[in-house]
């Protein structure tokens, strides 16, 4: 009596693609979440509107992460001749 073997192949390719989408959508939160304390510690504090403006978006559809802060209306700091004068910065100095 010969030996035989059976072998059977089994495509989990869609299911592998399924958890590769979700680890990938995972990491893009992560790094959505790391750029926008990024973004929030870099922002000029005034009332904290602003810094609490930023948010991230992950869009599974490109997929990519991105820092997102609606439009909000800023006072930047000016001196008495309407110039940018810095953040912290309170005096004139060129009136």
């Amino acid at each position: 009596m010969a030996n035989t073997m059976h072998i059977e192949i089994t495509d989990n390719s869609g299911e592998v693609k399924e958890e590769f989408e979700a680890a990938c959508l995972r990491a893009l939160e992560t790094c959505g979440l790391t750029a926008e304390g990024c973004a929030k510690k870099l922002c000029p504090v005034d009332t904290g509107n602003l810094r609490n403006s930023i948010t991230h978006q992950v869009d599974p559809g490109e997929p990519a992460a991105y820092i997102v802060q609606p439009p909000t209306p800023v006072n930047f700091p000016t001196n008495c001749c309407g110039q940018f004068i810095g953040w912290g910065n309170n005096g004139c100095g060129s009136c």
